[in-house]
């Protein structure tokens, strides 16, 4: 007996055990899920920043090509100053733009991990933007030291729409969608690994399931199967308790009184059993009760109900049977 206890409390152990690390690996892959969502986030919001950097970038550079040609004109002398001035800063922007996409700036919400490198853009190519754009501002800054009377012919002017029209423009195309196909790439990655994970979860909740709570419930069922027998059933014959069988009199009984409906009991015992005790002993005598029990379940029929009152002594009742 102690050893089978120790055993069910071994097992009882191992069993909590195996639940509470299940439940501790779902817990992390949800914890795991919810960092992968929220990095998803974080990439995409991150992602918007730097295209609406790069697009700006490229929008102000055409911009630039088109203020220029404005004070080409002459016709357009008195807001040259003011045109000048629009060049200028959309000139420092476009540097400050880049300087961001290079280097990055906390202040400015585009940290180091998130410049041009960190979607894709080599070194080299970076260079190339970098010289285009000092080319570009170089021809800017001339055309406006050129005399106005001279900018419309000037060859700054020429040189400068044709960077913006040719590798100025397509730099910048080329780095919006290079951020942008890395960028997807990197989400569909985070995606597939998210997926992973839920199917990580359920994989973990189905093993559970089938190797822990069906096991358990099965064992609680057989336990609660046992107790429910014991808790009615005489453990030498078989039969009826007691007190299960004096419930179910009393309910026979009330059912007989409200349909008017006869009921008859039979209370029986084995004559002379302490004879049968005192000369051949207690376990000749469980013999002769069993045997009597036997006779009476196999006689009786499916509608009675047969019971051990206790020592020798049975009921049989009757239902819907006159005396």
């Amino acid at each position: 007996m102690n050893n089978d206890t120790a055993n069910g409390r071994n097992r009882f152990m191992m069993a909590n055990a195996i639940y509470l690390t299940a439940l501790g690996i779902i817990g992390c892959l949800s914890i795991g899920t919810y960092v992968l969502n929220d990095s998803i986030a974080q990439r995409q919001r991150d992602t918007a920043r730097v295209v609406n950097i790069a697009g700006r970038q490229r929008m102000l550079s055409q911009r630039i090509a088109m203020l220029a040609l404005d004070i080409s004109r002459q016709d357009n002398m008195q807001r040259h100053g003011e045109l000048e001035i629009m060049v200028k800063r959309y000139a420092d922007e476009i540097e400050s733009g880049n300087n961001l996409l290079k280097y990055g700036s906390e202040e400015k919400t585009v940290s180091q991990r998130n410049t041009l490198a960190d979607y894709g853009v080599t070194n080299a190519e970076h260079a190339t933007i970098d010289e285009h754009i000092r080319t570009y501002f170089q021809e800017a800054r001339l055309l406006l030291d050129t005399p106005v009377n001279q900018r419309v012919r000037s060859p700054h002017l020429e040189l400068l729409l044709s960077q913006a029209r040719g590798p100025l423009l397509s730099d910048l195309d080329a780095t919006v969608t290079r951020i942008q196909e890395h960028s997807e790439a990197s989400v569909a990655f985070l995606r597939r690994v998210m997926l992973g994970t839920v199917a990580l979860i359920i994989a973990t909740l189905f093993a559970e399931a089938l190797f822990i709570f069906r096991p358990l419930f099965k064992k609680l069922k057989t336990a609660q199967d046992a107790l429910l027998e014991a808790a009615t059933t005489d453990p030498l014959t078989g039969s009826m308790n007691r007190r299960w069988l004096m419930d179910a009199a009393r309910f026979e009984f009330a059912r007989s009184r409200r349909y008017n409906q006869p009921f008859s009991t039979i209370i029986l015992d084995i004559d002379e059993f302490k004879t049968i005790n005192d000369t051949w002993g207690h376990s000749t005598g469980d013999e002769a009760i069993t045997a009597l029990a036997k006779i009476i379940s196999t006689t009786i029929r499916s509608s009675d109900l047969f019971g051990r009152l206790g020592g020798d002594e049975f009921a049989v009742i009757l239902p819907q049977t006159n005396i």
